[in-house]
């Protein structure tokens, strides 16, 4: 007998997140559609996928009126859908979505928590952010973590209480599409140079990347910092930088002027082939102060980029310093000398690239994920004593 989930997201942009998810699940007997917000991006997901996509309005933002009427929706939805199992992640559509299924008596109700946002947070913000944690954990019958540093993290601050939690796999909601689409053996030979004349960089430079959201969680002031240093010292340095910036946590000024101002840093914007782009670039630095298991370093990293990251949760998880990248102190002086490092020695920069492809491969491609995502849900349904 076929059974349903249900997954509950705030916008389409993480629908990205769910890539392959539902055809694996309905290979396994599990029918899968999700809900969001409206965009024209959901038809895409729903085609490609060959799932049901519904749409709530979710705002990100605290808005009373919306968030009852998103509310009362999602649980008119979820009572004519009746699915087994309800899956929300996100803080707001965890919050909303969880509650809702709970309200709508759907039996099970897993909390994908992806990060601590209020890590990074202060005052009455980090309040905010973890009484919404606290109350989709409350709203939930398992919390899945997508890396066991951020379960250690949520439990020393005794987020859970008496739910269970659990991290699949190594780590990540839907692991790495290492099979095809982040394949290091199926890259094009002309791979590198066809990215390099696509965003007008050099065939000879040292390309630095980033890839992420342009916000201050993420780091964006010490990659400036980190670019002023080197870019006299190394004149065939070039940097690549891939992303949306996002007014609800804003970068500084200056660090923002110092990067478009330069013209050997080239800012990309948003680019959805990003398979594509990582190819350009020698090392990828990502100075986040928080993640949860970031996407980027596994993306980079199936694709033979080393990466130099923070030594902060989710990134623990990633890297192994000094064998498949640099794990470093977020400070510009700590990822300057990780860049000199690299730039001293192209032979260490392409073993580190080596190696990441095979950890990756090895820890986080998707079948990896998918199959404890199966057993999880196989336990929760009586499939599996």
């Amino acid at each position: 007998m076929t059974k349903s989930v249900v997954h509950v997201t705030t916008v389409s942009e993480s629908l990205s997140f769910l890539r392959g998810q539902g055809r694996f699940l309905k290979e396994h007997g599990y029918d899968f559609s999700a809900v969001t917000s409206p965009s024209p991006d959901n038809e895409r997901f729903a085609e490609a996928e060959g799932v049901t996509v519904h749409e709530v309005a979710i705002s990100r933002a605290v808005t009373p009126a919306a968030d009852l009427r998103a509310l009362l929706e999602l649980v008119q939805l979820l009572k004519r859908l009746q699915p087994d199992i309800v899956h929300a992640g996100t803080p707001k559509a965890a919050f909303l979505g969880l509650m809702a299924a709970r309200m709508a008596g759907v039996k099970h109700r897993v909390f994908q928590l992806r990060g601590l946002r209020y890590e990074t947070s202060r005052g009455l913000r980090r309040a905010m952010f973890k009484g919404l944690d606290h109350a989709s954990v409350l709203f939930s019958e398992v919390v899945v973590v997508n890396s066991h540093s951020v379960l250690t993290a949520a439990r020393k601050d005794h987020l859970f209480g008496l739910t269970p939690a659990r991290v699949l796999g190594h780590g990540s909601s839907n692991g790495v599409d290492v099979a095809s689409r982040f394949n290091i053996e199926m890259q094009e030979p002309q791979a590198r140079q066809q990215a390099r004349q696509r965003f007008g960089l050099s065939d000879d430079s040292f390309v630095i990347g980033f890839v992420g959201r342009i916000v201050r969680d993420k780091g964006i002031a010490t990659l400036a910092s980190v670019w002023e240093r080197l870019r006299d010292e190394h004149p065939n340095l070039e940097m690549l930088v891939v992303g949306a910036e996002e007014p609800g946590d804003p970068v500084a000024p200056a660090a923002l002027k110092l990067l478009r101002s330069d013209a050997r840093v080239h800012m990309a914007g948003v680019v959805r082939d990003v398979e594509n782009v990582y190819p350009a670039m020698d090392t990828l630095l990502l100075p986040t102060y928080r993640e949860g298991t970031p996407n980027v370093l596994l993306e980079a990293g199936a694709l033979g980029v080393p990466c130099i990251a923070s030594r902060v949760t989710g990134c623990v998880d990633v890297i192994e310093d000094q064998l498949t990248g640099r794990l470093v102190e977020n400070t510009p002086t700590a990822f300057v000398e990780a860049l000199r490092q690299y730039l001293a020695d192209p032979e260490l920069l392409r073993k580190h690239g080596r190696a990441a492809a095979a950890h990756v491969r090895e820890r986080f491609a998707q079948p990896v994920v998918w199959r404890d995502l199966i057993k999880l849900y196989d336990e929760l349904t009586g499939e599996h004593t």
